[in-house]
């Protein structure tokens, strides 16, 4: 299986602690980063909570990136009245550089959007597509209690990307999975949160009363497996990497483990995973593993190799990110995986000992073959009919010609056998004395001599007259081919003698 890296668009994803310099108009009241336990899931361990309670904003706090669209991340605010008796806004004015007539500096060309739900973690808003990739914008307002996370970003192939951390998700084809893992997109995952008090100036202020929060991977997307042997690829060029996930185990019980191998370039690295690296939570989030190379291409190849407890856990894969060493997508290497070890790795264990799935390849070769040997015999057996056919054609064609050539020429005239006479001799003759027998005898070969030589001389001179005949009778038919023959009739002949015509 070949797979390259630069088939398909590349993203970079920008954390929220990085937002003060991606933005413009950024408000005040910003704490970052969050620690608290009250936020069990936070990419990159932050997250920002925006403190507008005592603010008046000059204008839209407005999200900048160079590229084609972008995705903001984070946790909508929870449907409870804050430390004033207010409510938090479930509404956000949004403004988007990439559809027509919004302008992300002027707040009133902002649309008024609901949020997907309160207290959500996960996609809160993204803009369209713009048709040439450049800089946009994302422009926000009305958004209090909102707590944002990261941001992803689809670049051009030329947007500089130097310094920044791409983005591969779980459904991206540059990840290749073998053996039984499943895509999971249902998840509603559950905790409990709650917010600092506003404004965060006053310590006497309290914080917001516990409120239950729904989480979300990224894209409500996984690729799960608690089967041991199962592995998956990936390739890269860069500088470090890190594998993100859902947390593997159940909060119900701390009877289980997981283990798995992560393995670059020929290294292995084993990591063990417990119920105590989870703090209570199942979420996303849940870093999997991280580590740092020298530039260049690697190759990163992970595998379950043990699940136990009563409760098993299961590797939940969401995105890769990786640190580039190129300076634009345009310069992205084109990396291919290497054979799979055997066919085997990319089916489930009962999928791949059913006979079935493997009599199913072999029947379609030895169904190939009988089709085109079939075909070549049938073709071999038509062109043998088609020379016959044509054959016998011309064969009845040649009869035909020569019939015809023999109804226009007369057959050549044979010379009959005509035997030649004998004198009869009388009785009284042959019946003498010995002496005058004999010489009986020899005057009767002596005339049968004569005869002979007589008759002969006539026959020869019978076909000579015939042979001239003969010749005059060709060129008549000769004659009659150019339409100029002169019907006469052959003479007729006697023994001897010839008549003439009356």
């Amino acid at each position: 299986m070949v797979a390259s890296t630069a088939l398909e668009p590349m993203s970079i994803i920008i954390d929220d602690a990085d937002f003060p310099t991606q933005s413009k108009g950024f408000p005040g009241g910003l704490r970052t980063p969050i620690d608290s336990p009250s936020y069990p899931s936070r990419f990159n361990d932050t997250l920002t909570v925006f403190d507008l309670s005592g603010l008046t904003l000059a204008g839209p706090w407005t999200l900048q990136a160079d590229g084609i669209s972008m995705a903001l991340y984070g946790m909508t605010p929870p449907n409870l009245p804050y430390f004033n008796g207010k409510n938090f806004n479930q509404t956000i004015l949004v403004g988007d550089s990439t559809r027509s007539g919004s302008n992300t500096s002027d707040a009133k060309t902002f649309t008024s959007y609901p949020y997907p739900a309160p207290a959500s973690l996960g996609l809160i808003v993204s803009t369209g597509n713009a048709t040439v990739a450049g800089p946009i914008s994302l422009g926000l307002m009305n958004f209090l209690g909102l707590t944002v996370d990261y941001m992803v970003v689809q670049v051009g192939e030329f947007t500089n990307i130097e310094g920044k951390t791409a983005f591969v998700d779980d459904t991206s084809g540059e990840i290749r999975w073998s053996g039984s893992w499943a895509i999971k997109r249902d998840y509603q995952l559950r905790g409990d949160c709650f917010l600092p008090p506003f404004p965060f100036t006053d310590p006497s202020k309290p914080s917001s009363p516990n409120f239950p929060v729904t989480f979300y991977p990224h894209g409500n997307s996984t690729h799960t497996s608690a089967t041991v042997g199962d592995s998956f690829q990936f390739l890269f060029s860069g500088t470090s990497i890190a594998v993100y996930g859902i947390s593997p185990g159940s909060i119900a019980t701390d009877d289980w483990e997981l283990n798995m191998t992560f393995n670059i370039d020929g290294t292995t690295h084993t990591t063990s995973y417990t119920a105590s690296m989870q703090n209570g939570f199942v979420a996303p989030q849940f870093l999997y593993f991280s580590t740092t190379v020298s530039p260049g291409n690697h190759t990163l190849t992970a595998t379950v190799v043990n699940v136990a407890g009563s409760a098993a856990p299961s590797a939940q894969i969401d995105y890769i990110t990786y640190t580039p060493d190129f300076g634009t997508p345009h310069e992205r290497p084109i990396l291919a995986f290497p054979p799979s070890p055997s066919s085997s790795s990319s089916l489930s264990p009962t999928s791949a000992s059913s006979p079935s799935s493997s009599a199913t390849p072999t029947h379609r070769k030895k169904a190939s073959a009988g089709v085109i040997g079939g075909s070549v015999v049938g073709a071999v057996v038509g062109l043998v009919l088609v020379a016959i056919v044509v054959w016998l054609l011309w064969s009845k064609m040649k009869r035909k010609r020569v019939a015809q050539q023999r109804e226009v020429e007369p057959e050549p005239f044979v010379t009959p056998n005509i035997p030649a006479r004998r004198e009869k001799v009388p009785p009284s003759e042959a019946t003498s004395t010995s002496g005058a027998g004999r010489s009986s005898g020899s005057v009767a070969d002596s005339s049968s001599a004569a005869g002979m030589q007589e008759g002969a001389a006539s026959i020869d001179e019978r076909m000579r007259q015939m042979q001239i005949e003969i010749e005059g009778f060709r060129h008549q038919v000769r004659a009659n081919r150019r339409g100029s023959l002169v019907s006469t009739a052959p003479p007729a002949y006697t023994d001897g003698e010839r008549v003439e015509e009356r």
